[in-house]
């Protein structure tokens, strides 16, 4: 038998010359990138926020209880003031009348309410500023400092104004269409309807001098633009009137030559103030010297 010898000499070479090829493919590969690794929060951030949520919530739940407590309160004491400010404002007209069974009393309900919510508004207002004050700017803190209480001033001069000025031209001139065959016999719901409608707009435009110079000073508005939009304040004072005042054109002219008059008022004191520094806002707020 024939005996057949390894060739281990050319097998080495051969296993030499592979090993090289692949040692060579190998570093033609590209190195795999590791895999980033997420790494998930304990929810910490997640839980400040609830608890800054359920944190605002809470503090506007108190605000609203404290606020309709006043309300209630100053309803309740409107109810009995209710009867005797109606006689008040009827002394000129006469006796009403109620042409439902429940329309008196609904009535008397309206106006204590609206007598609790005059009472109750300092409190309402305040409440209401301690609730936004954390999230406004300084400068918005400044200009609501400033100037609510003006506003909330001119409010009533206006309501005062309305009352001994507009209010008794405007029943006087309706009152006079009356005679012996046609008596005035008002229903005291429609008549709550007209002295509101004499008072309230004229508390809402008597603002319009501060709100104007307000953004003027805020630097949100200009006075050239409110000098070239003279003729469309003319125009809207008259719509204005027409929709805030009971459907006369005797209403809509006492009603529209007021605000025209504040209007040219406005335009005059505007072009007297500049826009505040922003220096000037943070002193105020921070508590140093005012303007």
């Amino acid at each position: 038998m024939t005996r057949v010898e390894p060739l281990s000499d050319e097998l080495n070479m051969e296993q030499e010359l592979v090993t090289e090829e692949v040692a060579e493919s190998a570093l033609d590969v590209p190195a795999v990138e590791p895999i980033e690794t997420v790494e998930y929060g304990t929810g910490e951030e997640e839980k400040v926020k609830l608890m800054s949520l359920v944190g605002h919530l809470t503090e506007l739940r108190q605000r609203l209880i404290i606020s309709l407590l006043c309300f209630f309160g100053g309803s309740i004491f409107g109810w009995f003031y209710a009867t005797p400010f109606i006689q008040y404002i009827g002394k000129n007209v006469g006796p009403f009348v109620f042409v439902s069974p429940s329309e008196a009393f609904l009535a008397l309900l309206k106006l204590s309410l609206a007598i609790g919510l005059v009472i109750s508004s300092p409190v309402l207002l305040a409440q209401l500023w301690l609730f936004i004050m954390p999230g406004l700017l300084p400068r918005e803190v400044f200009f609501f400092r400033r100037y609510v209480p003006l506003i909330m001033l001119l409010f009533l001069v206006g309501l005062v104004f309305a009352h001994f000025t507009v209010y008794p031209i405007a029943l006087k001139f309706f009152l006079g269409f009356g005679s012996a065959k046609l008596e005035a016999k008002l229903a005291i719901s429609r008549f709550l309807g007209f002295f509101l409608a004499m008072h309230l707009p004229f508390g809402v435009m008597f603002e319009l001098p501060v709100v104007l110079l307000t953004l003027v000073k805020a630097g949100l508005l200009r006075v050239e633009f409110l000098i070239k939009q003279r003729k469309v304040a003319y125009l809207g004072a008259f719509v204005i009137g027409a929709l805030l005042t009971p459907p006369d054109p005797v209403s809509q002219v006492l009603m529209a030559v007021p605000m025209l008059v504040l209007y040219e008022i406005s335009l005059f004191l505007a072009r007297r103030v500049k826009p505040i520094a922003e220096e000037v806002v943070q002193k105020s707020v921070l508590g140093g010297e005012d303007e």
